[in-house]
């Protein structure tokens, strides 16, 4: 029996393969690679099958600097990249059953993914009620960059209630807009998926949504670089540059995308009071989900950290967003960011950077392990949460969130687009502020506190080191769903050094 078990194991071995990969032309002097991240792998026979998705895969796994040396051209040069390149390599375990493989290092979000997702919402007649979509631009490549304008009934306007001697009357005030860009670096597909859960959260028919659509104009440009998307870009655009480092004075020819979008912020200014902009991206040297801000040191703005203050505190995105990996200085070599430029030129001080680890969080339950497409797509919902919190700080707890799922948002508050009598009271009961350009106090409370969150994290398997990322399944506890909102201070010393801290300490 055991010279048949011997025997069969042989006969199992050689139906594998070993291959080495070694990609040789990398330019970022530092990977997630060295710190326990995995590439991703697709089998399309075990697909077909057995419904199999992307997985975890890979051994031995290590990225180093090697002999071949970069040559000055007339392209780009990253202000941190070094005069060599650098080696990622890899060993994957493959079976000889015909199939057909696909590797990569982080979730794919293709062109046709967003068409298809944007042509899923449209088809909803409520959607349409409050989603209206448009061609921004054409790329390069000739291909449409998307935009669209999301606010309660396509109204521009939000009722005001005013008192006076003779009693209330309704008025009207000019809605404030928030814009969100994202997928400038094709190869971040953390923007995508954290753009998917925006859009599914704005467009649902949760109360918290609907309290959104009623006080903003949401302007979403979902994908800046159509053109690296389409054609495998990992940075560039057709033009051969950065697209985020054109923001300072792009050109119509060369860089339309950023060009056209640049235009609309500022157009959207002239016409409102643009409150917040947000660029998404992702990001792959750093653990975590993390934001980056504009904080100026000649005239310090310590308010510009009490936003990813609060989405680290959020029910949601305290699993995922580090606020110790926040940063908010103006870095020489940024000035051409989207975030610098917003900021500075356009005068939109809450202008952020939201970054989405390729690996995933160091802290907390899912720490040491991968995320995936579902956590990125609740990281958006959390950000749309937040709004909230920052600008309705005194929510009367309960008001929003008479009933939640597991993920803490209301029911059918993620892609069900059909009113319920939850969304409906909320808005009834709620008497709009006269004002929303800025926080007025601190939320006495977040959004569904007593939600059971699911961590159930879906597909992904540890690798053998115990530095690796690994897989987690079912609920994990620890996490804090106390009532009672953590208190925030901002302090600003002699040294004009910036402090954020909330109870129990963890200042920055």
């Amino acid at each position: 029996d055991e010279e048949e078990e011997e025997e069969e194991d042989d006969e199992d071995d050689d139906d594998l393969v070993e291959i080495t990969f070694n990609v040789v032309n990398l330019t970022k002097p530092d990977s997630l690679f060295n710190h326990g991240m995995q590439p991703l792998m697709f089998d399309c026979e075990e697909a077909k099958q057995s419904g199999q998705g992307w997985c975890r895969a890979g051994y031995d796994i290590s990225y180093f600097a090697n002999n071949y040396n970069r040559k000055e051209g007339g392209g780009q040069r990253d202000a941190e990249a070094s005069s060599c390149y650098y080696t990622l390599t890899f060993t994957v375990t493959f079976s000889k059953n015909n199939s057909t493989y696909l590797l990569t290092n982080s979730y794919p979000y293709t062109y046709s993914d967003h068409k298809y997702h944007l042509s899923t919402l449209l088809s909803s007649n409520y959607v349409k009620r409050h989603m209206s979509h448009s061609i921004l631009c054409q790329s390069l490549g000739e291909l449409d960059c998307d935009i669209l304008t999301i606010t309660e009934d396509g109204k521009d306007e939000v009722p005001l209630a005013h008192h006076s001697g003779s009693g209330s009357m309704m008025g009207s005030k000019r809605k404030k807009c928030i814009v969100i860009t994202g997928r400038v670096h094709p190869g971040e597909t953390q923007a995508s998926w954290m753009m998917k859960g925006v859009l599914d959260f704005l467009t649902g028919d949760s109360p918290q949504a609907r309290l959104l659509r009623s006080l903003f104009v949401f302007k979403i440009v979902p994908m800046l670089n159509p053109d690296g998307v389409m054609y495998g870009s990992n940075r560039c655009s057709l033009a051969g540059c950065d697209l985020n480092r054109a923001w300072k004075k792009p050109s119509r020819n060369l860089h339309p995308t950023i060009y056209f979008t640049k235009s609309l912020i500022r157009t959207e200014k002239a016409l409102r009071d643009v409150v917040l902009y947000i660029d998404l991206h992702g990001h792959s040297r750093k653990m975590n989900v993390f934001m980056y801000g504009c904080d100026d040191k000649k005239k310090p703005r310590p308010m510009t950290r009490i936003f990813p203050k609060l989405l680290s505190w959020n029910v949601l995105g305290k699993k995922y967003l580090s606020f110790q990996d926040c940063s908010f200085t103006m870095r020489k070599g940024r000035e051409s960011t989207a975030r610098v430029v917003v900021a500075k030129e356009l005068g939109i001080l809450n202008s952020y950077t939201l970054e989405g680890t390729f690996a995933g969080p160091n802290f907390g339950p899912l720490k040491d392990m991968h995320m995936n497409s579902n956590h990125f797509q609740e990281m958006g919902h959390a950000l749309c949460d937040t709004l909230l919190d920052y600008y309705i700080p005194n929510r009367e707890q309960g008001l929003l969130s008479e009933e939640v799922g597991n993920d803490g948002i209301a029911l059918n508050g993620r892609c069900a687009h059909s009113l319920n009598k939850h969304a409906k009271a909320a808005l009834r009961r709620y008497v709009l502020p006269t004002d929303i350009s800025s926080p007025t106090s601190l939320p006495s409370s977040p959004l569904s506190t007593n939600a059971d969150v699911n961590n159930n994290t879906g597909d992904i398997r540890p690798s053998s080191s115990s530095s690796s990322m690994g897989h987690k399944n079912g609920n994990s506890g620890g996490q804090d769903n106390s009532t009672t909102s953590p208190s925030l201070r901002v302090n600003v010393n002699e040294e004009s050094k910036h402090e954020i801290q909330g109870e129990g300490g963890g200042g920055l």
